[in-house]
């Protein structure tokens, strides 16, 4: 009998993420305020060409840092950009405060 076969775990990615949805959002915003790649490259001190790889999904991980760069600068929030979704979107519609 000879050794079992060694298993390698599959990496995990920690503060990196990949996603079609985020290119597809940060493209439609973009556009949405009328921003070209080097504009938005300025206002978020990340590269054009980063930029359009992230849009054009040949980025192969985008960090999180960077997706809150983008974000700052589109004025959004990351969790939008990134997830399509904020935090608070599970909260519900509507003033329910009452004041004091």
């Amino acid at each position: 009998m000879g050794r079992p076969p060694k298993i390698r775990p599959t990496p995990i990615r920690i503060g990196r993420l990949s996603s079609e949805g985020l290119a597809r959002r940060l493209k439609k915003k973009r556009k949405e305020v009328d921003l070209s790649t080097h504009d938005l490259a300025y206002a978020s001190g990340i590269t054009a060409a980063a930029i359009s790889k992230i849009e054009n999904g040949n980025g192969k991980a985008t960090a999180i840092g960077t997706v809150e760069r983008i974000a700052r600068a589109l004025r959004v929030s990351p969790q939008w950009l990134a997830y399509g979704h904020d935090l608070t979107d599970d909260e519900p519609e509507g003033d329910t405060a009452t004041a004091p």
